[in-house]
């Protein structure tokens, strides 16, 4: 296959209004956006140790950063999901990354049309380690029928960025004023669904990694919460099986 020309990797990458910022598609060349994801990745708590030999999976990857990320940190398989045209640009940069760069990917990193179905994720099998950035409150349909996906295919750790709800999304509004609170994401409500869900350790951090909120083992679903308001930019930690580092 033919090696990208310099010219034509610099007229892809700016004819993408990237949202991940900061990873390199080609030899000087990055994409550009607000966020520089190198700076938030750190705070998923994705590091080599958390995915190194893991099989990931990449929910709502955007234009890959994370994916390739865990990828390079030694995960087994990472795969990622999104719309298609995500996964058209992701997979433009894994082979300009694979032709250029002279990455062998081999089978070790995928992407998927998703519109993060039941259905769709049926053949998936299980991960180690699911992520998610910027998703949950952008989630097409109800989040928490995404919560549950994620908790019938992770073995052990999710990680996600999102944000705390102060409304209800599209599907709860039809619900009633009685089910008002159910939907409003704050880190109670997050907690306490997941703790339904099998999850037994839990970390909270604002998104510039201060206030850290470390719940541990044990917590009674009728236990007492308490926590930040809601309204902030959060990264959640969750694990079924071991407590997390600070």
């Amino acid at each position: 296959m033919a090696i990208y020309g310099t010219d034509e990797i610099k007229s892809f990458a700016q004819s993408v209004k990237w949202v991940q910022g900061g990873m390199e598609i080609a030899k000087e060349v990055y994409t550009m956006a607000k966020e520089d994801c190198n700076e938030s990745f750190g705070l998923l708590g994705i590091t080599k140790t958390t995915v190194s030999g893991k099989r990931v999976l990449d929910i709502a990857c955007n234009s890959g950063f994370y994916t390739f990320k865990a990828h390079s940190l030694g995960a087994a398989e990472v795969i990622g999901l999104d719309s298609l045209d995500w996964i058209f640009v992701s997979e433009k940069i894994k082979n300009i990354k694979r032709v250029n760069g002279g990455m062998n990917y081999q089978d070790k990193v995928k992407f998927f049309i998703s519109n993060l179905s039941k259905e769709e994720w049926g053949e998936l099998g299980m991960f180690d380690v699911i992520f998610m950035h910027q998703g949950l409150y952008n989630t097409p349909g109800n989040y928490l029928e995404l919560l549950d996906l994620v908790a019938e295919k992770c073995s052990d750790l999710f990680a996600c960025q999102t944000e705390l709800l102060t409304h209800w999304n599209k599907n709860s509004a039809e619900l009633g004023a009685e089910h008002r609170d159910k939907f409003a994401l704050t880190y109670e409500i997050l907690t306490f669904e997941l703790l339904q869900r099998g999850f037994n350790f839990f970390k909270y951090k604002t998104l510039d990694g201060s206030d850290i909120h470390d719940l541990g083992i044990g917590i009674s679903l009728k236990e007492k919460i308490s926590l930040p308001q809601k309204g902030k930019r959060i990264v959640v930690m969750a694990s079924k099986k071991t407590r997390l580092s600070s």
